[in-house]
C-alpha cells in the first residue's frame, strides 16, 4: 500500500495476504462522533484461530444503526448483524450456511462494489440476494430477519439488479432463464406474488442491457449479439 499522506516522499507499507489456510487480518468496526472525536467500536466477535471477514457495511437506514455481513474464515456462514452506533451492543437477525461457499453480491452486481444496500418500506425490510435453492435469487427481509419472502422464481439466476421501484412495486433485473449466453431484462413485483415478465423484445436475441431512469418509465438499451454490433436505444418502459 502506498502512503502518499504522511511525509513529501511516498512511502510503501508492506500489507501481506493471507494465503489458503492462514487467518486474515483482523478487522475492527467502528464510529466516530463529530462531537467529541469519540471511537466507539462495535461488539463484533472474531474467530481467534481462523478469524472472519466483513465484506459489507451500511448505514442501517438511519443515523443509529450500522448493518454488518459477517463471513466466517471458510465463507460458507453469513451472518447479518445490526449494531448499536452509541453502545457497541451487536445482534444477529439473519444467517445463511452453505456446505460450499456463499456469494456476497458485490462480486457479481458491481453496482454494489462500493456499498448499497436495498431497505424497503421505510427501512422495516430489505433486499437480500441467496442462493439457497441452488439459484441467485432476490428476497424481501424484514428488518429483525424473521420474515422472508422470495421475490424471484425459478430455474435461473438474477444476473443484476436493475432497479428497485418501490413506489410501483416492481423489481427490474436481467436474467435468461431459457439461455444462459444471454441477457434479458425482466420485472416482478416486489411482494412475491404473480411470475417475472420479460421486458426485451422478442426481436432483440442475444446481451441485453438496460440504465433504468429513477421511477422506471425510461431506459438506455444496450444490445449486441453474434451478428450485431453494439448498439444503443432509448426505450420507453411501461407503466
Amino acid at each position: 500500500m502506498v502512503n502518499n499522506t504522511d511525509s513529501i516522499y511516498p512511502k510503501l507499507i508492506p500489507i501481506e495476504y493471507p494465503v489458503a489456510g492462514e487467518k486474515p487480518s483482523v478487522f475492527k468496526i467502528g464510529v466516530v462522533s463529530l462531537d467529541n472525536a469519540q471511537t466507539k467500536w462495535m461488539n463484533i466477535a472474531d474467530d481467534a484461530v481462523w478469524g472472519s471477514y466483513a465484506p459489507r457495511m451500511e448505514w442501517a437506514d438511519n443515523n443509529s444503526e450500522l448493518i454488518v455481513q459477517h463471513l466466517n474464515r471458510r465463507q460458507n456462514e453469513s451472518n447479518l448483524m445490526v449494531c448499536n452506533a452509541a453502545s457497541g451492543a451487536v445482534h444477529t437477525i439473519y444467517t445463511e450456511k452453505d456446505s460450499a461457499w456463499i456469494d456476497i453480491v458485490a462480486n457479481w452486481d458491481q453496482d454494489y462494489a462500493n456499498g448499497g444496500w436495498d431497505w424497503l418500506n421505510g427501512g422495516k425490510e430489505f433486499l437480500w440476494a441467496a442462493e439457497k435453492d441452488g439459484w441467485r435469487h432476490l428476497y424481501r427481509i424484514s428488518r429483525d430477519g424473521k420474515k422472508e419472502t422470495l421475490i424471484t422464481k425459478g430455474r435461473y439466476d438474477v444476473m443484476d439488479i436493475a432497479a428497485v421501484d418501490e413506489r410501483g412495486g416492481y423489481l427490474y433485473f436481467h436474467a435468461s432463464p431459457e439461455n444462459a449466453t444471454q441477457k434479458y431484462l425482466y420485472r416482478t413485483k416486489l411482494n412475491g406474488t404473480g411470475n417475472a415478465e420479460r421486458l426485451t423484445p422478442a426481436d432483440y436475441p442475444g446481451t441485453n442491457s438496460y440504465d433504468l431512469s429513477p421511477g422506471a418509465k425510461y431506459a438506455v438499451h444496450n444490445f449486441s449479439n453474434y451478428y450485431t454490433r453494439p448498439s444503443k436505444v432509448d426505450y420507453r418502459g411501461r407503466s
